[in-house]
């Protein structure tokens, strides 16, 4: 909440000049909201300082053929936490893997584990991106794998970052060539640091 917000409602506490008109339920609201403010800017400054962190897995999955998936974070999978006042961290199925709450910078690292499943030639993408307004998908990075032949377990490695606006959301899809599918391992990694970008 804005300080024009609260000084919008506490503008209005005063306008309030009819005898009980103001109950302590209407008070406390107030004095609630201003409370949380200050824990909001506290969190942030905090976050200012040492950044965010959180270390996470992605639910296992199979990807079919020349279908692209998007992967989610596993609600079991986050071990250590400490995003809340410039991230959100999704862990269910449609979301978008990270929501901005504040404008800030975030990088990416960790590992994706690919396994073909089966025999065969083909390649693999991960991709990284955002939405625009209209829909169009931006600030992306594309890093593919090409398997050749044999069963084997691909580890590929995250290396990622971009800036985000508060409300902004990241996404990660894996995309697999041909009509065989792969499956992303649930041991697959990664860590997440966000940070406000210095002034």
């Amino acid at each position: 909440m804005s300080q024009q917000t609260l000084t919008a409602l506490i503008t209005n506490l005063r306008s309030q000049t009819e005898a009980n008109s103001i109950t302590p339920e209407i008070l406390g609201n107030v004095l609630q909201q201003m409370v949380d403010e200050i824990g909001n800017v506290e969190a942030a400054q905090t976050a200012a300082r040492d950044g965010e962190f959180c270390f996470a897995s992605f639910q296992g999955v199979r990807v079919p053929g020349a279908t692209e998936t998007e992967l989610v974070i596993s609600p079991a999978g986050v071990d250590y936490d400490t995003l809340r006042a410039l991230l959100q961290i999704s862990t269910e199925v449609g979301n978008p893997i990270i929501k901005a709450k504040r404008d800030c910078v975030v990088q990416i690292t960790g590992q994706v584990n690919l396994q073909p499943a089966g025999s065969y030639t083909s390649d693999r993408v991960l991709r990284w991106f955002k939405f625009d307004s209209d829909g169009e998908r931006y600030a992306d990075c594309v890093m593919a794998t090409h398997f050749t032949g044999t069963t084997q377990i691909f580890n590929v490695p995250i290396n990622y970052s971009c800036y985000m606006r508060a409300g902004e959301s990241l996404h990660l899809t894996a995309y697999a060539s041909g009509s065989n599918e792969s499956i992303v391992s649930e041991n697959s990694r990664i860590n997440i640091h966000a940070y406000l970008k210095s002034s």
